[in-house]
């Protein structure tokens, strides 16, 4: 693949991104897809680009994909069942939310190109990019003796991660456990293809051990974002928001309704990462204030899935975030700098966009 795509790193990104996010909209894939992010990067790398580019191609598109929801059934498909309305009412506006959204992810990665190619000193991870380049070059698969059995073992390897996915995509009960299932089927799977493929039996075990301590942080800051939300809700604070936003919204108007809405997902996001508990927490109470106020189940519903999505990757209480960031080597400060411009456009863009919504009557 690499050698065919040489010299297309902007079609490649950009197909990155359309496939990632497809998957996120309509099969509620986030966490799942985020388990691909090496070898993203080793594309990215391999075809001149740099990690940042392949974290946004994959983390990015795959979050956002997941916010601009068509047929998500962990948001649009929950709150619609919990509302008792039609997922497929009011799609169109959800469609074309999402093609805006894709099309600012891919503008947005298509300007950090450019200023890459034209100074690839100004990306924020030029050194460690260039250790692992030296690295990808050194290892050219036709000098390989055993290449035809890693092809054959790695195909293996990821054709069982692909129908692990569409299970934990499709099946509600499995999809509860999708970040244990993925961590079992990769770490063994991964373990297995190692021993088959390499006669040093020895790399293997070197190799998993690098991994694990390059996992450490990321398990210290998933232990304290979890103690945080842990007190959050022992102590009734998240109680104490809803029951304040819900008096706010007495006597409202509907767009003033829907951004307080908004804003209350946002702030619950903080603490409760999961799209169903979210909707479980928050629906049975608004929704019917919504109904006395002339707010429409689809309107609802696309504010919550703009709330609820976006702020996944640079909210540092997400675990996926923290993981996925490990993947790659990059520090938390260097992704809010590079993408916090990019939350600012697209926090304008929901806002804009509920506003058209709740103008023509949505």
């Amino acid at each position: 693949m690499i050698r065919k795509l040489a010299n297309r790193s902007r079609p490649v990104v950009c197909l990155c991104v359309l496939i990632f996010m497809l998957f996120g909209s309509f099969f509620g894939m986030f966490e799942e897809l985020c388990t691909l992010i090496p070898l993203v990067v080793v594309l990215m790398l391999s075809l001149g680009m740099d990690t940042m580019t392949a974290l946004g191609a994959c983390m990015l598109a795959s979050c956002f994909g997941f916010s601009s929801a068509i047929t998500n059934p962990f948001s649009v498909g929950l709150a619609s069942s919990v509302i008792g309305s039609d997922p497929m009412d009011g799609v169109w506006l959800r469609i074309v939310f999402f093609v805006i959204i894709f099309l600012v992810l891919c503008s947005f990665l298509m300007l950090h190109l450019r200023k890459i190619e034209r100074d690839p000193a100004r990306s924020l991870t030029y050194e460690s990019d260039k250790e692992r380049r030296r690295s990808i070059e050194s290892r050219d698969l036709a000098d390989i003796e055993n290449s035809d059995r890693i092809f054959k073992v790695y195909s293996v390897f990821f054709g069982i991660q692909m129908v692990i996915l569409v299970l934990i995509a499709s099946v509600r009960v499995i999809s509860g456990y999708a970040i244990p299932v993925l961590c079992v089927s990769f770490l063994f799977g991964g373990i297995i293809c190692g021993l088959l493929v390499c006669e040093n039996k020895r790399t293997v075990l070197i190799n998993f051990l690098n991994g694990v301590v390059s996992m450490s942080p990321a398990v210290i800051m998933i232990a304290l974002a979890s103690s945080v939300k842990l007190i959050m809700t022992e102590s009734g604070i998240i109680d104490t928001i809803m029951n304040e936003v819900i008096g706010a919204l007495e006597g409202k108007g509907r767009f003033i309704c829907i951004l307080l809405i908004y804003f209350l997902i946002l702030a619950l996001q903080i603490f409760i990462g999961s799209a169903s508990a979210k909707i479980m927490l928050v629906v049975p109470i608004v929704a019917p204030i919504c109904a006395t106020l002339g707010v429409s189940p689809s309107l609802f519903i696309l504010a919550y899935c703009m709330a609820d999505g976006f702020t996944d990757v640079i909210i540092p209480t997400n675990p996926v975030l923290l993981v996925g960031l490990s993947m790659a080597n990059v520090s938390y400060a260097k992704w809010v700098k590079w993408t916090w411009k990019l939350q600012l456009i697209i926090f304008a863009l929901t806002i804009g966009v509920l506003a058209f919504a709740c103008a023509i009557g949505y």
